[in-house]
């Protein structure tokens, strides 16, 4: 049977397991959002540390690893470096380096890596150690919540289990160097041998708390205003602990050698002190538990940090200040901590709080009824909140690349046209959501007298006074623009505040008639002259892309404007909409897909023609997404779905000519931007045509499914997961320009689409739909400060609320299509309702809470 066969891409199971080869690229993110992150690798050491306040890629430290000690009675201790063994490549580092975190000793045999977001748990084995070995590694993160997924920690919980008859004593050792003062910008060359560090104070101390101890790694002498000013602390909450701060200083290599065989032949560490260090030094902290037959204990570590002072450290068109001066503001957590000590501290307050939160997040969402490599493809596409992709500003507001480099962000600003693609953060975080829009409209017009806006925001605002070209470079995106209105129309109905609808309706009104200024002039429903968009061009005249988000625009704002009893704008943007609908089912639909149409004396080159794009109808799937209703012909939509996926999809790339950007290659499968099926391309066509883009295929599956046509959706989705296989890429950073790319957080939709979850919080209503295993269905949901799970079977449909709170007055289900009787309990006690084939009215409000539990049987 073929893997891609019906039943092959509708199949459920368990999330993949990586062993062997495909856990050389693995570099699972553990941080908050905005908080930058560690990354954990598939053997089970760190790297990617890139807590600085910017992208750190690829980095990794000396003397930063850990060990475990086995000591069974009458029989010689074994210790490991508690990683799995060393992966290919082995070609020596700088000289030969490659002997910082204990390459050369002994390992475990082998380990197994699960990534479930934003879990990883690595089992690891080996003959000489009869112990059960599970590393379960996360941060909190809890839907709706922000402040507490917002720490910047990353804990590893060692989960040991003895399988012998006689109590085993073991050890578990984390050693860490001073990594205060280490940041990529500063060190071209990363540290690859424990002589090659930087010169400074550096200072190792213990710091302890009633249930929490460790060592905290700070600079002495730095300033606090300096962007390095800050602090490291690796700390653990077990009481049975040991701790050096410092290593011992030796000549070549004895050092670690001492911290070896000490730890092993005594089970203690060499311990040294000082005031302070001219050079980075590590020190290590240990942990000791007796554990009996059968049982199994935890051994807890902390890694949390603390780097307030947040550098604009970028140059170029982006900023460029004429007086030369550093520029300099605090992150959000720099107003909720002390120090790194101080984090711990308090994460270990609230540690079961947030753990318990967490588990049910991800429990509601592994859960799902959904093929694995679906939920493997949300949960990916989630992790990208806790990269350097993401940064939280002074007041909590949320600001973001597109994605990063090695050591730089790509494209500041929370750039509108590729942001507008993402689902994950509107419905996980709607707060931080509708802070992009606050700032976008209190921001990015470009004057007081045009509705005119910015597609990047310039941050701080002032950095524009410095940078004439700005307006030039970031401006007058119409994807941008419009896709703007229609996701604020989402965080509408996603919040059900009235109230912030009210406060942007003026700016709405502006944004939305910037057309009637430049690309609707007319006023005719239809966008003509040049516009630019995600492709780093500008369209002439119409075309499908931007007249979807156009209508799109006008649909949303027309029902603002009715809800806001302004009658006069909702007639006139509806009226517009159905101008504009009727000219590109007229014009633009050539029987197969839709079209440009364009004057090639005035746009010679970078346009696309009688091409078939890929995203032609994003702004009618984000529409969807939002809670719009189809505003193009159903079957025209139909169709030019079917058209994309025969002329854009490729099975493989082997006979592929692609001259830009390679994200799929060889026997890989992939989505291509445009393609010409019946010739005329353009000389110089739009960029980007030859590339597969994630973010691209996850919106063009997400609106398959929506449509009915589940098995092209799903095979695209297949196709993106099998890429990032662990081998060849790393399973949680999808990149495009830049890893960690913010456009492929577009795959939050899979869950929207599959479930056929609708929502409308200010009329107190939710709908499901589900479009797969509709007899045995379950899938997590969230809004605004609420989410759960819906399950349907062929007895009862049920919602549970999981956290939080929300008042309804309506739901909608497909299943009780033709049902002529039904039962409705909340927590068992009988509702009274109408019921209208599929609808359901309450005839009293009902407000649930956590633990509640709506039940429809039938």
């Amino acid at each position: 049977m073929s893997s891609n066969s019906r039943d092959d891409l509708l199949r459920l199971g368990p999330q993949k397991i990586y062993e062997e080869r495909y856990l050389n690229e693995i570099a699972f993110p553990l941080g908050g959002i905005g908080t930058g992150s560690i990354s954990l690798t598939g053997n089970g050491s760190l790297k990617d540390f890139e807590i600085f306040n910017r992208p750190n890629l690829g980095s990794w430290y000396p003397k930063t690893f850990g060990i475990i000690r086995v000591k069974e009675p009458q029989k010689a201790p074994v210790c490991r470096i508690l990683e799995g063994p060393k992966r290919p490549p082995y070609t020596p580092l700088d000289g030969g380096a490659y002997h910082c975190n204990g390459e050369g000793f002994p390992h475990m045999d082998s380990c197994e890596f699960r990534g479930e977001f934003p879990f990883a748990w690595i089992k690891f084995k080996s003959e000489k150690i009869p112990l059960d070995i599970e590393l379960e590694a996360y941060n909190p993160f809890i839907p709706s919540d922000e402040d507490s997924s917002s720490y910047p920690a990353a804990i590893l919980r060692y989960h040991v289990k003895n399988n012998t008859n006689n109590e085993i004593e073991v050890s578990i050792m984390w050693s860490m160097l001073n990594l205060v003062g280490f940041r990529l910008g500063k060190n071209e060359k990363m540290i690859l041998n424990a002589n090659d560090t930087n010169q400074g104070n550096f200072l190792n101390e213990f710091r302890e708390d009633q249930t929490i101890r460790g060592i905290l790694f700070s600079q002495a002498d730095e300033h606090n205003e300096s962007p390095d000013f800050g602090s490291v602390m690796l700390a653990t909450s077990n009481e049975n602990y040991s701790y050096t701060p410092y290593w011992p200083r030796s000549f070549w290599h004895s050092a670690l050698d001492e911290i070896w065989h000490s730890f092993k032949d005594s089970n203690s560490l060499p311990f040294r002190k000082r005031d302070a260090s001219n050079k980075a030094e590590a020190g290590a902290l240990m942990i000791v538990e007796k554990i009996a037959p059968g049982e199994t204990k935890d051994f807890n570590f902390y890694i949390t940090w603390y780097f307030p002072n947040f550098e604009k450290y970028w140059k170029g068109w982006q900023y460029s200040r004429s007086d030369g001066k550093q520029v300099i503001w605090k992150n959000c957590y720099a107003s909720l901590f002390d120090d790194a000590f101080d984090v711990v501290v308090k994460l270990r307050k609230n540690e079961n709080h947030y753990y318990a939160l967490t588990k049910t997040f991800h429990d509601a969402l592994f859960s799902s009824t959904l093929p694995p490599y679906v939920i493997d493809a949300i949960a990916s596409g989630i992790s990208i909140l806790n990269t350097s992709t993401c940064i939280r500003l002074t007041n909590g507001e949320f600001f973001g690349w597109e994605g990063t480099s090695i050591n730089h962000g790509w494209c500041e600003g929370t750039c509108n046209h590729v942001w507008n693609y993402q689902q994950a953060l509107a419905f996980l975080f709607p707060n931080l959501q509708r802070s992009i829009h606050d700032l976008n409209f209190a921001y990015n017009f470009i004057s007081n007298d045009s509705g005119a806006m910015r597609f990047r925001l310039q941050w701080p605002p002032e950095s524009l006074q410095f940078n004439l070209n700005a307006d030039s470079m970031i401006s007058r995106a119409v994807d941008a623009q419009f896709g703007m209105i229609i996701n604020f129309y989402r965080e509408w109905k996603i919040s059900g505040n009235n109230e912030w609808l009210k406060k942007h309706w003026n700016n709405i009104k502006r944004s939305l008639e910037f057309a009637f200024e430049s690309w609707d002039m007319d006023r005719s429903g239809v966008l003509t002259g040049f516009q630019a968009n995600t492709f780093d061009i500008e369209f002439l005249g119409p075309n499908p892309l931007s007249m979807c988000y156009y209508l799109g625009a006008l649909k949303a704002v027309s029902i603002m404007a009715d809800f806001l009893n302004d009658k006069a704008k909702s007639l006139e943007y509806e009226e517009l909409h159905e101008k504009g609908k009727k000219w590109i089912e007229e014009n633009l639909f050539n029987g197969e897909y839709y079209i440009q149409k364009y004057d090639a004396k005035r746009a010679k080159k970078n346009q696309m023609g009688i091409g078939c794009l890929s995203d032609q109808l994003v702004g009618l799937q984000i529409s969807r997404i939002a809670g719009l209703n189809d505003f193009l012909e159903s079957s025209h939509i139909n169709q030019t779905l079917k058209s994309i996926f025969k002329y854009n999809y490729r099975e493989n790339m082997h006979e592929y000519e692609n001259n830009a950007r390679l994200y799929a290659v060889n026997d890989e499968a992939g989505l291509l931007v445009c393609t010409w099926p019946h010739g005329s391309k353009p000389k110089v066509p739009l960029p980007y045509a030859t590339e597969v883009w994630i973010g691209a295929e996850y919106q063009f599956a997400v609106h398959c499914i929506i449509e009915g046509l589940i098995e092209e959706g799903l095979k695209v989705v297949k196709s993106v997961r099998s890429r990032y296989d662990g081998f060849h890429r790393n399973p949680w950073d999808e990149f495009e320009c830049g890893h960690h790319y913010a456009r492929s957080m577009a795959s939050y939709g899979l869950l929207i689409a599959l479930s056929g979850f609708s929502f409308d919080k200010v009329r107190g209503s939710l709908s499901f739909s589900p479009k797969i295993h509709k007899d045995n269905f379950k899938s997590f949901w969230a809004l605004d400060n609420v989410w759960g799970v819906y399950i349907q079977n062929d007895k009862l449909a049920k919602i549970n609320i999981l956290y939080g709170e929300i008042s309804l007055k309506t739901i909608n289900l497909d299943i009780l299509n033709g049902l002529d009787q039904i039962n409705i309990r909340l927590n068992g006690k009988p509702i009274k309702a109408e019921n209208y084939t599929n609808e359901i009215i309450f005839l009293e409000e009902i407000e649930m809470k956590v633990g509640d539990s709506l039940e429809i049987s039938f």
